[in-house]
């Protein structure tokens, strides 16, 4: 019986270890201890900070680029709005024939040209002038002279009750305005996500290198204790069985190291599509320093978030906008009275110069009037007052809300940096200590003084506190970044500037000409 369970044991043994080499000579790379972790160790691979990374966003991401072409149309909105109380003038010219039978028979064939000006001035005030110029040549007849006529006209009508006022004729102007200003929080926003999103994206590139580092820092432990195990056996100091437990830990870490390979390439390719980089581009980030950074009081914060955040700006905006709108419906609402004046003189000639001088000064045609429409029943325009009134109540609430929720997500923000330091010390404290008892159960070994299972949870303590460290680290840093997003202020943080007439984000010339050069000197 014992005879038949140690064959059993070394048989399970010679599979596992045939297991083992086969899976070596399918995976070359890990078989080789030096070249375990070949792309840190290629002098050619180029390396590239985060600032370079932020910098090469900024030019390619595709979302930035479109969101740039958007700026296009909505500057020329603005422009179409502002030009709102700027003449309109406007020239027409029109020829006509006509060929008519008379009741006796007869055909009259006569002609028309006509030229005419009209210009129109909005004003602030909600009323509006009108001039035209017109110049009409009519032909009765085949066989009769053309006779001209020219003569001018002005009219000036101006809302007293109901549109009138500098609120309602400038409405539209100061909605294309803030639109613009919320266009180009957009673009911040933009701006914000994808260096957010950069940053996250390299940081967790970052840490899948660093992640594989460990796993093959682990591996190659678990090899050297692998071989200590043999010794061991080989001097008669350790049961074979034993070692089933350290070749099972092999076989798992090997299985890490590929895990971590696999991370490496995927965050790496999720980097590159932020960055719109070729997909065989590499590169090797940098180190962030791991010095603490002291925030900002919650006060300080809030008010800090209050002034830079462009959801708040953006609601307030629309806090304006609801209050001029329920203004505006609200005088809607009154009758409809106007001033209507016009003033204007023509003259008739045989010729087109005589018709022009034929208009003495002092006889100039005149009117001035009053119109008055009293609706008996409108339930459409009040609708629109009650909406706007409506509207102005959800702005002011939605405002409200929004302010207390930028303080509760400033205090999380605040509170993450603080928990997420003290664990990243915490977790490099417990990383040293758990090194220190490995090389403390690694002497016992030696001297046989504990057991093979003991040593190889010792080994995957130091591995998962390592593990820890390096994601306490990279969440740490993330909640940095998750502040400044949180307060509005990533892009002054990147010294990014955004202006109303940029064609494109503005980048420091030397920072941009580096991360250029970087990649375009990549190794493939």
């Amino acid at each position: 019986m014992v005879y038949l369970w140690l064959k059993s044991c070394w048989m399970n043994r010679l599979t596992l270890a045939v297991m083992i080499i086969v899976f070596l000579q399918a995976f070359p790379a890990l078989g080789e201890d030096k070249k375990i972790s070949g792309a840190t160790q290629d002098a050619k691979v180029r390396t590239l900070t985060l600032a370079d990374c932020v910098m090469l966003a900024l030019q390619n991401n595709v979302a930035i680029r479109t969101a740039y072409l958007d700026r296009i149309s909505q500057r020329m909105f603005l422009r179409v709005a502002e030009d709102k109380f700027i003449p309109q003038p406007s020239l027409s010219f029109s020829t006509t024939t006509t060929s008519n039978y008379n009741t006796d028979n007869t055909r009259t064939q006569a002609a028309a040209q006509d030229a005419k000006f009209v210009t129109t001035l909005t004003l602030p005030t909600g009323g509006a002038v009108n001039f035209t110029w017109d110049n009409p040549a009519n032909k009765p007849d085949v066989g009769q002279d053309y006779g001209y006529s020219s003569g001018w006209s002005v009219t000036f009508t101006q809302p007293i009750l109901k549109n009138a006022g500098i609120d309602a004729a400038t409405q539209s102007v100061r909605q294309a305005r803030i639109a613009e200003e919320q266009a180009v929080l957009d673009l911040k926003d933009t701006l914000t996500s994808t260096i957010t999103t950069t940053v996250t994206n390299y940081r967790a590139y970052l840490s899948a290198l660093r992640s594989y580092d460990i796993q093959v820092k682990g591996l190659e432990t678990a090899r050297q204790t692998l071989e200590t195990n043999k010794a061991l056996i080989a001097a008669g100091r350790m049961a074979q069985t034993e070692i089933i437990q350290t070749e099972n830990d092999v076989a798992n870490q090997e299985l890490s190291v590929i895990t971590a390979r696999n991370s490496i390439d995927s965050s790496l390719l999720t980097l590159l599509q932020t960055l719109d980089l070729d997909r065989n581009t590499r590169f090797l980030p940098v180190e962030e320093p791991e010095q603490k950074v002291s925030p900002p009081s919650l006060q300080e914060a809030i008010a800090i978030a209050i002034k830079n955040r462009s959801d708040y700006i953006k609601a307030v905006q629309n806090l304006d906008l609801a209050n001029l709108d329920m203004a505006v419906k609200k005088r809607g609402l009154l009758w409809d009275l106007s001033l209507v004046t016009g003033a204007g003189r023509t003259g008739t000639d045989d010729t087109y110069r005589g018709a022009f001088g034929d208009q003495p000064p002092g006889k100039s045609n005149w009117n001035v009037g009053l119109t008055l429409n009293i609706p008996l029943r409108d339930l459409a325009t009040e609708s629109t007052y009650v909406s706007a009134k409506v509207a102005w109540e959800k702005a002011r609430i939605n405002l409200k809300k929004l302010t207390a929720d930028i303080g509760i997500d400033v205090q999380n923000k605040l509170r993450d940096i603080d928990v997420n330091y003290r664990s990243y010390i915490l977790s490099k404290k417990g990383r040293e200590l758990a090194e220190k008892k490995l090389a403390i159960e690694q002497e016992k070994l030696k001297l046989g003084r504990t057991t093979n299972f003991q040593l190889v949870s010792f080994q995957n303590d130091v591995r998962n506190q390592r593990t820890t460290e390096l994601q306490a680290l990279i969440t740490y840093l993330n909640s940095l970044t998750a502040l400044d997003q949180s307060l509005g202020i990533i892009l002054n943080r990147w010294n990014i500037a955004v202006k109303r007439e940029d064609v494109d984000v503005k980048l420091p010339e030397t920072e941009k000409k580096a991360a250029n050069q970087k990649v375009s000197a990549k190794a493939e």
